[in-house]
């Protein structure tokens, strides 16, 4: 599989200088790499598209990190459990170096690169004092996720330091997002239009679509007569802010019973596409429609209570 394929590919790039650190790799290099590595019966052709996918879809559950440039690093060891009360099966992403060491301390007698860890030791307190000299993290979803997602914002002043200039209509059409009751995400993005765009809002949120494909968009911040580039990230969180200041949220479609999940168009901040990829498995060959099992319903509302969503 090339999702194991990359995580093995990132967690052998070692820093020269001290190979307890992880270092990092472009999306060029990745690309290369696994070329090189793959089976020669292996279909070239759609190859680097998957890579992306799969790259975009490890970030999401917390098993890399990204960094401006496309670059990319293995995410630091952890250990997932449901709660302090159910750690009879936890499960460990990030980092593959720490793996056959955490078999070892928590004496599992499961194959080394086994993720789904059952330790013989059964309480969370214990556990985490024995992963603590070795730097490997115990969180729960709710204590340590929940709680530590971001919360709607504007663009802080720190990512507002560079003024630039807004790409002429050659670069792409612009838009701006305007929260309206009951429309869906896709729809609040509302064209602005030749001299619309010297009438527009302090604080506007600007979106410059060149193909309508969101990992391709660029966004915009107005703010005081001067515009400023945001990542993507910053710019989600600030749609899903002006969302609650129009007292305009977005509507979920969730079955709490089935525990089916439908996110439908709706992109999430990645913090929030990670939790909740962590916390379910995709239905349907959907990615977007997602299947949350019994024991983590209830870790979904207050997540996007947090996001300001209206579960439906």
């Amino acid at each position: 599989m090339l999702s194991n394929s990359i995580i093995n590919l990132l967690s052998n790039h070692r820093d020269p200088n001290d190979q307890n650190r992880p270092s990092t790799l472009n999306k060029t290099q990745i690309i290369r790499l696994l070329r090189e590595s793959i089976s020669p019966d292996r279909e070239l052709s759609n190859l680097q598209e998957e890579i992306c996918q799969v790259l975009q879809e490890l970030e999401a559950q917390g098993e890399i990190l990204a960094s401006k440039g496309n670059y990319y690093c293995i995410a630091p060891p952890t250990l997932l459990a449901n709660s302090r009360e159910d750690v009879i099966g936890v499960k460990f992403r990030g980092d593959r170096a720490y793996l056959s060491p955490l078999h070892e301390l928590l004496k599992t007698n499961q194959n080394r690169d086994e993720v789904k860890i059952r330790p013989k030791i059964r309480t969370f307190d214990r556990i985490q004092t024995r992963l603590d000299p070795i730097g490997i993290r115990l969180l729960t979803a709710e204590e340590d996720l929940i709680y530590r997602l971001p919360s709607p914002q504007k663009p802080p002043k720190y990512v507002l330091r560079c003024p630039t200039t807004l790409p002429d209509s050659s670069d792409g059409e612009l838009f701006s997002y305007e929260p309206l009751p009951q429309t869906l995400q896709e729809n609040r993005w509302q064209p602005v239009i030749g001299s619309q765009v010297l009438t527009l809002d302090d604080s506007s949120l600007l979106k410059l679509s060149k193909d309508r494909r969101y990992q391709n968009d660029r966004y915009f911040y107005w703010k005081g007569n001067k515009v400023y580039e945001l990542d993507r990230d910053v710019a989600v969180l600030a749609m899903f802010d002006k969302d609650r200041e129009k007292d305009s949220p977005l509507r979920v479609s969730w079955h709490t019973s089935e525990g089916k999940l439908d996110l439908g168009d709706i992109y999430l901040p990645l913090a929030y596409k990670s939790y909740l990829w962590q916390l379910s498995g995709k239905a349907e060959q959907n990615s977007r429609i997602r299947s949350v099992p019994a024991a983590s319903r209830s870790l979904i509302e207050p997540a996007f209570q947090k996001l300001g969503c209206l579960l439906v």
